[in-house]
């Protein structure tokens, strides 16, 4: 089971076994990480298909007012928790990479396509990629 982003509903219960949420994640695959978590602990997963969720996107120091990403430290930072916490260390290397060219794809599919109306240019991509 794959949720996207921050749309996802979890009984009270449930969080409070949890003790707390794994704050090494920068805001960043922190729900997969409780995915993780919750299969690790037997719980069940509902998928609500024609649920519905607003979610505003604004400018910050991590992306342009227009979804074009500035920095993407934090998004790797997040992927090393990740990989700490959940991959086999002998798959470490062949994961850290590919995390990277799919952070790297998704700063040149901005640039080709003005991914999401924004449109990164090639001087915002070298300064993104510096933070991967």
């Amino acid at each position: 089971m794959k949720n996207e982003g921050t749309k996802m509903a979890v009984c009270q219960s449930v969080l409070v076994d949890f003790e707390e949420f794994d704050s090494a994640h920068h805001f960043y695959l922190d729900e997969t990480d409780s995915n993780m978590r919750l299969v690790a602990a037997n719980h069940l997963t509902a998928i609500a298909p024609l649920a519905r969720m607003h979610h505003e996107i604004a400018q910050s120091i991590r992306r342009h007012h227009d979804r074009g990403p500035r920095d993407l430290f934090n998004i790797s930072a997040s992927w090393a928790v990740f990989q700490r916490k959940f991959i086999e260390e002998e798959a470490g290397k062949d994961y850290w990479n590919s995390s990277v060219q799919v952070e790297r794809k998704r700063l040149i599919w901005h640039i080709v396509s003005g991914g999401n109306g924004a449109l990164l240019y090639p001087s915002a991509f070298r300064e993104a990629d510096r933070t991967l």
